[in-house]
């Protein structure tokens, strides 16, 4: 039986909010990484309809890149009182990211006030891409 590997993983860290994400691909390690800040912001996943919005991000390289996608999903969430939860990426490379996300109306339970640089770090080991993000809390 093959084991279902993670999508993303909480570390300690004694002040901030620190998130380890997983992928075969980066493009699915940005989807995972946007996938651990919204279960850290919400409790439960409401049943409401799914609206979708496209999202397209560039930056001059992988690490911006990856902070601003999920600082613009960030502020999207929290202007928009809504819980992005089904990313479809139609375009990625190291300098772009289009893609058409999913949300439906949530209240969030906790809150992010940034996405950091701080310990930023995207790498391949063996045949996973990772990265590890902080976030001021």
């Amino acid at each position: 039986m093959e084991s279902q590997v993670k999508k993303y993983e909480f570390l300690e860290h004694p002040s901030e909010l620190k998130i380890r994400s997983f992928g075969k691909d980066l493009s699915e390690v940005f989807v995972n990484s946007a996938l651990a800040m919204m279960e850290f912001l919400f409790d439960k996943v409401p049943k409401n309809k799914i609206q979708y919005e496209r999202i397209e991000v560039e930056a001059n390289n992988l690490e911006s890149l990856l902070v601003d996608w999920l600082a613009d999903i960030l502020y999207l969430s929290n202007s928009k009182k809504r819980i992005y939860l089904d990313f479809k990426v139609l375009e990625f490379s190291d300098h772009k990211i289009v893609a058409d996300v999913g949300s439906q109306k949530a209240l969030a339970k906790d809150d992010i006030k940034a996405v950091t640089y701080h310990e930023l770090s995207i790498n391949k080991q063996n045949d996973l891409w990772q990265a590890t993000v902080v976030y001021d809390i």
